[in-house]
């Protein structure tokens, strides 16, 4: 006889309410309505009288829609606010602006230079830790400071953050400067070896004087979490060739057939360490490919083998010297390792690090060669 089992109807209704909660947690959308949500597209951090100051950029149709004309048409809203923490700041923008705020959206992060100066890792602790924090946003150094820049009317139709994001961006691909992100910036700043940096920011007035600019064009270096110096704009070019970070830089070298505008194409550089009689040098090779995009020369000549000869020349004097004058204001001016050779030589050389230190950021014997290959990849009417 088949015995047949019911459950009484209140363990059936538990079970029941048991299934529709779960399928919320998992399955089911939960959050805050977009209308709802303080979109945040930009953030400056400065210090003031011993507090932290966060300025906040963010769209304007996060506030409910109002318009803001006297930000130029870029539809943004600025708010500020103070804590002992940046986390204690923060915490101040849903009540005062009855609005949720996402972070994750958030293009750029500034540090104002005097906090920059004080301490880089406090701060931006609650930005590696707040789980809506994007550990990709990029990061950069704003001068005097983060609120100056945060808050600027760019003279846009589009949010300034955009405008600040592309100057970033555009900087790194002319040689301009270095962009850099969060996550990867505070690996470095914490490496007992490594030299960490971003753009240093800074506003200028436009052509015709109508409207503020980005000017990003130095680099800041940092030494145990604190600023400790700045490159100008052809060190910090150095600093890309030897990184191998630049892309569609444009050089301007003189031969004896005139002046040439290269631009490069690709380069690959190689940093080599060697030892010997128990000391530890470093080795500069560097192959690059240009195209000469523009040639310039007292009376009618023509751009030929001649010609590409000597921008080759004087394109592999240009970068051999650029090279030097970057790796020396690094390593024997500052002694900061931008190029990680600490760390290469723990791997090829352990227990030699002591050795390393004294030879590479010494002037006398830090470097012992720069080699560059250059190959002007076209010449003739097809390079004009």
């Amino acid at each position: 006889m088949r015995r047949s089992f019911k459950l009484p109807r209140l363990c059936s209704a538990l079970l029941c309410a048991f299934a529709v909660l779960f399928l919320q947690s998992c399955g089911w959308p939960q959050g805050v309505e977009l209308g709802k949500r303080l979109i945040v597209e930009a953030v400056g951090i400065d210090l003031e009288n011993g507090l932290y100051a966060v300025t906040l950029q963010a769209l304007d149709t996060a506030a409910g829609g109002n318009s803001d004309t006297d930000k130029g048409g870029s539809h943004t809203r600025i708010y500020r606010f103070t804590g002992k923490t940046v986390g204690e700041a923060l915490a101040k923008a849903p009540a005062a602006t009855g609005l949720t705020p996402l972070y994750s959206q958030a293009r750029l992060v500034v540090l104002g230079r005097k906090l920059a100066e004080t301490d880089a890792a406090a701060p931006l602790d609650f930005f590696r830790r707040e789980y809506n924090t994007r550990s990709d946003v990029l990061l950069a150094v704003g001068e005097p400071d983060a609120a100056d820049i945060v808050r600027a009317d760019l003279g846009s139709g589009v949010p300034d953050a955009v405008i600040l994001e592309d100057a970033v961006l555009c900087g790194s691909e002319n040689g301009a400067c270095c962009k850099v992100k969060l996550f990867r910036f505070m690996n470095l700043l914490y490496s007992p070896t490594d030299t960490a940096y971003c753009p240093l920011v800074r506003l200028k007035n436009a052509p015709d004087g109508s409207f503020l600019e980005p000017d990003v064009c130095e680099t800041a270096f940092f030494t145990e979490t604190r600023l400790s110096f700045t490159s100008a704009p052809e060190i910090t070019r150095g600093l890309l060739f030897l990184s191998g970070k630049t892309k569609k830089a444009f050089l301007t070298v003189k031969g004896k057939e005139g002046a040439y505008t290269l631009e490069t194409i690709r380069v690959k550089p190689e940093l080599r360490l060697r030892r010997k009689n128990g000391s530890i040098t470093c080795g500069i090779q560097m192959k690059a490919v240009c195209d000469i995009t523009e040639f310039s020369a007292q009376g009618i000549k023509k751009l030929g083998e001649a010609q590409a000869a000597d921008a080759r020349a004087a394109g592999k004097r240009f970068l051999t010297a650029l090279l030097r004058d970057a790796f020396g204001f690094f390593y024997y001016d500052h002694r900061a390792d931008v190029c990680r050779l600490q760390r290469l030589a723990q791997l090829r050389f352990p227990g030699k690090t002591k050795a390393f230190r004294e030879n590479v950021f010494s002037r006398k014997a830090g470097i012992t060669d720069i080699r560059v290959t250059l190959t002007i990849r076209r010449t003739g009417k097809e390079s004009l």
